[in-house]
């Protein structure tokens, strides 16, 4: 039986949990401030472009789209008036509890024509176990891309690490200042 997911429906980042993640309590931190520390410094706004759109439950007789995610962040320093940061820190991103996809019902397939089907659109020769054709993985570092982050190729499927079907999958932004915090 085959099925068609049409835009949007199997893959939506919860941006208010990850908004309210990024933004901490409400006190001071014993650290002196910055992202991550729960001063309220820093809001990280991120999301997805398009959602796992038209991604094949199957890739034995017909291919429609391959796993291909993008994920996008911006972390804004508050103040009159806000600072756009780009400089300074690490952004990085983590499917919750979604860390490979081959080997979940038939999505894995994909890596056994991935190389046939999307290889000389992408210029591969090959390609490894659950990672994307742009050679991310289901968690990675975001690369800096004006005056945001993104992370494109991301390949999630809507099956999590204990093989239920999860549409909705969320994605962990987290950004670190220079010395790791």
């Amino acid at each position: 039986m085959s099925r068609f997911y049409g835009p949007g429906c199997l893959f939506l980042f919860l941006l208010l949990s990850l908004l309210a993640l990024s933004c901490g309590d409400s006190g001071t931190s014993p650290e002196g401030g910055g992202p991550g520390t729960g001063d309220e410094s820093y809001v990280v706004l991120a999301w997805n472009d398009l959602g796992m759109h038209c991604l094949n439950p199957t890739y034995d007789e017909l291919v429609i789209l391959p796993p291909y995610n993008t994920v996008w962040a911006q972390v804004v320093e508050r103040g009159n008036p806000p600072r756009i940061v780009t400089t300074g820190v690490t952004v990085e991103y983590a499917i919750e509890n979604n860390t490979y996809s081959v080997g979940k019902r038939d999505y894995g397939q994909f890596w056994d024509s991935a190389v046939d089907l999307f290889g000389p659109l992408f210029g591969i020769s090959e390609l490894a176990a659950n990672t994307g054709l742009t050679g991310n993985t289901l968690s990675g570092e975001m690369n800096l891309d004006g005056d945001h982050f993104v992370a494109d190729g991301i390949p999630v499927v809507p099956v999590d690490d204990e093989d239920a079907w999860d549409p909705y999958q969320i994605a962990l932004i987290t950004v670190k200042d220079a010395q790791g915090k």
